[in-house]
């Protein structure tokens, strides 16, 4: 690409509208690819973003600017991910749904790179808010094709067991125990 091919712009207030508005006309598989399709190129940070409780609204805004029939009226945004999650294992919502399966995919990823990094060849075990709440989506073929999908470290990633932590208190128990043994 020639120097006079580019152009610089100043950001203005006005190109926040513009840039929703472009992104609005995009076709759902287009946003897809633009958005999710280097997911494996994010920073541990930015996946974070993805993959924590918000990251289900922010990908559930992302794929449907739209009002989602089922979220009407709109939950408050802390309660938003909890919804989508409902809405789409309990209620059969298709938009709900495949905001999960996005987030699903991502969570997969971001456990395998956790497993690889850490060597958790005894298994890795998901704990927290969301792994629970969302077991059924954990179920779903992406979850593992996305953990798995690690090459050159397939035969590696093959054998770590992921399993999720259903007591809300293992890390008090953890603790606990911790402080027992000092």
């Amino acid at each position: 690409m020639s120097e006079a091919a580019v152009s610089f712009a100043r950001v203005r207030p006005g190109d926040a509208e513009a840039v929703q508005e472009f992104v609005r006309g995009l076709s759902l598989e287009s946003r897809r690819e633009r958005f999710f399709a280097p997911v494996s190129e994010l920073t541990p940070g930015q996946l974070e973003r993805v993959v924590s409780g918000p990251g289900i609204a922010h990908i559930h805004r992302l794929l449907h600017p739209h009002q989602c029939p089922t979220l009407t009226p709109l939950p408050p945004a802390a309660d938003l991910p909890a919804a989508i999650s409902r809405a789409a294992l309990e209620a059969g919502c298709p938009e709900c749904n495949r905001t999960l399966e996005v987030f699903v995919s991502a969570y997969g990823a971001a456990a395998g790179n956790l497993a690889l990094t850490v060597l958790a060849t005894g298994g890795l075990y998901l704990g927290g808010g969301i792994a629970p709440c969302i077991l059924a989506a954990l179920r779903w073929p992406v979850f593992m094709q996305s953990f798995l999908e690690k090459s050159p470290m397939d035969a590696l990633i093959g054998r770590i067991p992921v399993k999720v932590i259903m007591n809300p208190g293992a890390g008090l128990l953890g603790a606990a125990t911790f402080v027992s043994r000092q």
